[in-house]
């Protein structure tokens, strides 16, 4: 059954969660363009609310998959972000005490600061009232039996077929990352403000995973004071 379980309780989830950080390092570039049209490729699909909530909220792909409809307010459009599924390999579960244990683990975010309220966009919303309101319990993204999707089974069915369609090579934590860099080299947000919307454990996280957007921004930006206070 699933139930919440603490990384540092279980070595299994824990191994997992370390290498799950490794691949963060290992990440891909989404363009603005590839991502409009990524957007366009699942929309009307089943899991292009995840989509939504990885590229539109800077949630982690446990954090969307593991999002359940009490945490979303629709009336105060903000998402509350306290919970995230993964995947726990039978390998790794093999000749241990969690070897008769679900597959998927439900557990709390990564840090303090993880647990979060995130602002509900617009589009997501319209995607969310579609759901009629006395279906709107459990899981927001689910199987037909109202169990939750595990991370291999999105991937496999919904992530990769949309990312081949376009011919892009990405990972899902692409999709998160994409939030950050549109925040930050697009639309100029703080990076306090994005720190905490993605759940950085501090603003330095945000600068150290964003240091050539920041680098590149610094460059735009740095005459203007002078062009703004002494037209020529």
């Amino acid at each position: 059954s699933l139930g919440f379980y603490y990384p540092r309780m279980c070595p299994i989830v824990a191994d997992g969660l370390h290498r799950s950080k490794r691949e963060e390092h290992q990440d891909l570039e989404l363009s603005y363009e590839d991502a409009v049209l990524l957007l366009k490729e699942v929309q009307g699909k089943p899991a292009e609310i995840i989509f939504h909530l990885q590229m539109l909220h800077g949630l982690r792909i446990g954090e969307a998959l593991g999002l359940t409809w009490e945490n979303v307010d629709l009336e105060k459009n903000t998402i509350t972000v306290n919970q995230q599924l993964q995947d726990i390999s039978m390998e790794l579960r093999k000749g241990t005490r969690f070897e008769t244990d679900s597959y998927q683990i439900k557990t709390i975010p990564k840090t303090v600061r993880s647990e979060r309220n995130v602002p509900l966009q617009p589009p997501t919303k319209k995607i969310l009232l579609r759901t009629a309101v006395g279906e709107r319990d459990g899981y927001v993204f689910e199987v037909q039996d109202g169990k939750s999707v595990t991370y291999s089974h999105f991937r496999k069915r919904h992530f990769y077929p949309a990312i081949r369609a376009l011919g892009l090579k990405l990972k899902t934590h692409d999709l998160r990352k994409f939030f950050g860099s549109w925040h930050l080299g697009v639309n100029k947000t703080d990076i306090m403000t994005v720190s905490k919307w993605m759940g950085h454990r501090d603003p330095r996280m945000t600068l150290s995973t964003y240091a050539k957007v920041i680098e590149e921004l610094e460059k735009e930006q740095q005459y203007d004071i002078g062009n703004a206070m002494v037209p020529a």
